[in-house]
């Protein structure tokens, strides 16, 4: 894969909003896009840097929100980037046979497919990222993955934490 064959962890954010919900649920609570901000400007990346997605998606609006934080979608936007992406997959309802390299996020099914057991659901993101980054992924395999962004979010949406990983380089 051009390299070791390891993975290495560039750099990442963290963020929190409230400890605990507030009685109105606002803008204020939502914690990924500073923590987004905060691990591009450690690594110096950007969106278009990163080739590979692991987004927490516990519900389907954590996984609306994390698309737009992440940078993938202007904010208000992911449901139509999402469907984009769908259409271009196929996006005949039936058919999981594409290129994961048109959709590379959450390739591994994301928290929606397979549960969220209790402490353990975002490292799913980290193994699925290390899996594509060492070109180990199989069917999932984005072609030439480089860089991956797995996100974790705890508290109701307010605390995040994002790493970015790379190949290793010789």
């Amino acid at each position: 894969n051009g390299g070791s064959g390891d993975v290495v962890i560039l750099g990442g954010g963290e963020a929190a909003g409230p400890l605990y919900p507030p009685a109105v649920i606002d803008e204020s609570m939502y914690s990924c896009e500073e923590a987004a901000k905060n691990a591009y400007t450690e690594t110096q990346l950007e969106p278009a840097d990163i080739d590979w997605w692991g987004l927490y998606d516990c519900f389907p609006i954590c996984f609306l929100r994390a698309i737009e934080a992440v940078g993938l979608a202007d904010k208000g936007r992911g449901g139509e980037w999402i469907e984009k992406r769908y259409h271009e997959t196929g996006g005949d309802g039936e058919t999981l046979d594409y290129d994961p390299s048109i959709f590379p996020v959450n390739t591994h099914g994301g928290l929606l497919a397979f549960g969220a057991p209790w402490e353990t659901p975002a490292i799913y993101n980290v193994c699925e990222g290390v899996a594509q980054l060492t070109g180990s992924a199989g069917k999932r395999q984005v072609k030439n993955a480089r860089r991956a962004l797995v996100y974790g979010n705890g508290g109701i949406f307010s605390a995040s934490a994002i790493a970015l990983l790379s190949r290793a380089v010789d």
